[in-house]
């Protein structure tokens, strides 16, 4: 569907689905820069997140699983280090800690995202025995009381989903789709982009990807940037897009 095609009631639910998200992510704390709470003597920095980070893609490409589950996996351990709740400390404070922190949300992101559940005991053979089965669980009770259960709330695709019903028709959807979540990708790697609301980073990926199909005329794309307006924090998509821009170098809508 589009909005060639979308009736009233279409829009009227589609409006109070993307509000519903809007007020579920606004109850999740928002993330900070944990890196700023490390103790002198910690050998966890920037490049111990992205070596994770790659090694979580690597088994989700191997397991066939979506690399959106890699983006729920980032999410819940941001969060988990912004908290300053459980042993959020210890991981940044121990490279150790810190890669069990990130393993465990992946097992968690799994069973919240797939339709396969990833067995516990499974997940400790692909660590070659580093880490105990035991350890993996009360890792993971730390992790989901330290963000009070909240692990499934909208994520920046669900709201790409959304936010392109309201494009006009055009032949390249799924195409602006898959490089929005190409985006998506290169943005998960940089903590600098946890931040900020999921909408928000949706809505800016969607934007960017536009920007890359040239799809549609400028009258079109002011329409669909005039409707954003309505649905997502616009100055906080500016800051995104900007980000996003200088490190992509797309060009600017």
């Amino acid at each position: 569907k589009n909005t060639a095609t979308l009736t009233m009631i279409d829009i009227h639910e589609l409006i109070s689905r993307i509000t519903a998200m809007r007020e579920q992510e606004d109850r999740t704390e928002r993330c900070q820069n944990y890196f700023a709470y490390r103790s002198i003597s910690s050998d966890v920095d920037m490049s111990c997140r992205k070596a994770m980070l790659d090694w979580c893609f690597q088994v989700a490409d191997t397991l066939k699983f979506s690399h959106e589950t890699v983006g729920s996996t980032m999410s819940y351990f941001d969060r988990y280090l912004s908290s300053r709740r459980g042993r959020s400390q210890e991981a940044l404070d121990s490279r150790n800690v810190f890669q069990l922190a990130v393993i465990t949300c992946f097992y968690t992101a799994v069973k919240t995202c797939e339709p396969v559940e990833l067995g516990v005991d499974l997940l400790a053979k692909m660590c070659r025995g580093f880490y105990a089965e035991a350890e993996i669980l009360a890792m993971e009770r730390d992790i989901l009381f330290a963000l009070d259960w909240r692990v499934s709330g909208p994520t920046p695709m669900d709201f790409v989903r959304h936010l392109i019903e309201l494009l006009p028709s055009c032949e390249s959807s799924c195409a602006l789709s898959e490089n929005a979540e190409k985006l998506m990708d290169q943005i998960t790697s940089d903590v600098q982009f946890s931040s900020f609301k999921p909408s928000s980073v949706g809505a800016s990926c969607l934007v960017s990807s536009i920007a890359q199909t040239n799809c549609f005329d400028l009258d079109d794309l002011e329409s669909f940037r005039d409707r954003l307006v309505d649905f997502v924090d616009f100055a906080e998509v500016m800051e995104v897009q900007k980000k996003l821009d200088m490190s992509i170098c797309l060009p600017k809508m």
